[in-house]
This record gives C-alpha cells, structure tokens and sequence, in this order.
C-alpha cells in the first residue's frame, strides 16, 4: 500500500477524478450516467495505477445505492405526476410520502457529496479515506491479502491504513 509520499501527482490527481465523476449526472439528468463514467474511469485505470482504480471502485460502489436512491425518486415523482394528470388529484398520504422521500433523498445526497469531496481531497494528497462498508470492499479488491503483500510503514509522521 503506497504511502502519502510514494503516490505521483498524476495518481494523487486521477484519484481525486475518480470522485469528481459524481457530478456527471449534473450535467446529463439521466440515471446512471455516473454510474456508467465511473465504470469507464475504472476500467481505463484498473491497469494503469492501482491507487487510482481503487479510488475509481470505490467511488462506484459509493455512487451505486445512491444513484439508485435517486432512480427512484425520479421514477416515484414520475408516478405522481402521471396520477396528477389522471385525476387532477393526489392524496394526503401520497403526498406526504413523497415528501418524506424527498426530503430523505436530499439528505442523502448531501451527506455523500460531503464525504465525497472530504475522501477526493485526501486522495488528492495521496491518503488513503474509507467510506463506511464499500471502502472495505474496495480497499480488498485493490490492496487486500489476495492482491499484494502489504506492508505498512509511517512516513513524515502519517501512515495509510487499510479500513477499520
């Protein structure tokens, strides 16, 4: 597992990309698009830089439920409208539900692009940060026992660790 100081600019700067790619779906507001960049920025990088493509998959398995949650969303306001049209009518409860969802969804979202950006400014400067349960995964696909030997060793005071 590289340390801080052992990871190039260009690593450090395609690690940081690989969390930008949650703002594709901003500018195509179709599902799955960042799901799809993130899938095509791991694969590009799965053989060139393993600090990058562990970042790329992580930021994929971070995006999945998320953008999922979103789908959803997506396809329920659909729903609601389409009932709107119908009947010139929606319920209190399907009015109230849809809120709630909202309102979970956005939090949600927030939360993640907090993270997200706290995690790409770390990769950035070359440390290793973990999203709770899919950073395990990641980090065992690209620097666990069945992928390299690692070693941990502290450099200028910082270390990277693999996931608690």
């Amino acid at each position: 597992m590289p340390q801080p100081d052992e990871v190039s600019a260009k690593d450090r700067e395609n690690g940081f990309g690989a969390y930008i790619m949650m703002f594709a779906g901003a500018y195509f507001p179709v599902p799955f698009v960042e799901i799809i960049s993130s899938i095509i920025y791991y694969l590009y990088f799965k053989k060139r830089s393993r600090y990058a493509a562990f970042h790329a998959y992580q930021s994929f398995l971070a995006q999945l439920p998320v953008t999922i949650l979103n789908t959803a969303l997506l396809i329920y306001g659909i729903r609601m409208l389409i009932i709107y049209i119908r009947t010139e009518m929606i319920t209190t409860y399907e009015l109230k539900t849809g809120l709630a969802f909202l309102i979970i969804t956005v939090l949600i979202n927030i939360i993640y692009i907090i993270i997200s950006l706290i995690i790409a400014l770390k990769a950035k400067n070359g440390i290793f940060a973990y999203f709770p349960i899919v950073g395990r995964m990641a980090y065992e696909k690209m620097y666990g026992p069945n992928a390299i030997e690692i070693s941990l060793k502290t450099v200028k005071g910082r270390i990277n660790h693999p996931p608690e």
